[in-house]
């Protein structure tokens, strides 16, 4: 098993480094990376390449400063768009995007941390409106994409 290292969707000129996150306690809040131009991959979760379980990588829609952050232009994202993952052993995942779904900031889908179930991929950030008296958005933004052979060269 591989971690993995980056992912880029080339529609949405995304492109970033990747670096393991996890929950402070079990059942705990899914938190981006600091760095607002690194995604986080959710590492209690599936590993991109296994045959079964949700890969989630989640990074931040904007920055304190105004500026976009790494999964800024995610909500832009179309049916089809190619995502790819490359892990530390070099091999590249493709996927394409299927869905988008918002959800409410406390009540993430069940089926992002299946860890069995089919392979995909979910692309997670924040997506407003942004809650002033609580100091964040409101929602969430999940971009769900499906594993899909790699493109002939």
């Amino acid at each position: 098993l591989h971690p993995p290292l980056r992912v880029e969707v080339p529609s949405l000129r995304i492109v970033a480094d990747v670096v393991p996150v996890v929950s402070p306690e079990p059942g705990g809040t899914l938190v981006p990376p600091e760095e607002p131009g690194t995604a986080g991959w959710w590492a209690e979760g599936a590993w991109p390449g296994l045959p079964t379980g949700t890969v989630v990588l989640v990074g931040h829609v904007d920055t304190a400063s105004g500026g976009l952050g790494v999964f800024g232009p995610l909500a832009q994202a179309g049916d089809g768009s190619p995502v790819t993952v490359t892990t530390s052993d070099g091999a590249v995942q493709h996927y394409a995007v299927r869905a988008r779904d918002t959800h409410p900031a406390e009540t993430l889908p069940a089926e992002l941390f299946e860890r069995d179930g089919p392979p995909r991929l979910a692309l997670v950030t924040c997506t407003p409106p942004f809650d002033e008296r609580r100091d964040r958005y409101a929602n969430t933004l999940v971009v769900w994409a499906d594993p899909v052979a790699a493109p002939a060269p």
